[in-house]
């Protein structure tokens, strides 16, 4: 059960957003609150509250504030919105949840409600719906 629900909670978050290159001349244009850099050497930091300032990236990383050049930077990514897997993600949760409801009023063994329905006491209806006979024969 629980892999079920990991997998589930990973599609959920993954399936509203996605990473968007970005171009440095848009920084300053577009409100963007966090972009994600990759540096020459393959590491990568977070840069919060993004600015370009001639050929200077700047902005918070881990709370500090800092400057690079943008030439150490190989790529800029931007989490966006994705609404169409947002709305794929909504629809078939909705179909999931309509086919299983619809699985369980198709079973034999589940609804009714009359084993415990009816002129009884409280204590032949706990027989009856215990499995211990019939409440109201006795």
């Amino acid at each position: 059960m629980k892999p079920l629900v990991v997998t589930l909670l990973v599609c959920a978050v993954t399936a509203c957003h996605t990473m968007k290159p970005v171009q440095p001349a848009t920084l300053s244009s577009k409100s963007i609150n966090r972009i994600w850099i990759t540096k020459a050497n393959d590491s990568a930091i977070v840069l919060a509250e993004p600015q370009l300032r001639g050929d200077t990236l700047a902005g918070f990383v881990n709370g500090q504030y800092e400057e690079m050049p943008l030439s150490d930077a190989r790529s800029l990514r931007a989490r966006e919105p994705a609404y169409g897997r947002t709305a794929l993600l909504a629809g078939a949760l909705t179909a999931a949840a309509v086919a299983g409801l619809i699985y369980f009023e198709n079973r034999s063994y589940v609804g009714g409600g009359e084993a415990c329905a009816g002129d009884i006491t409280q204590q032949q209806a706990n027989l009856h719906c215990n499995g211990l006979g019939d409440a109201r024969s006795r």
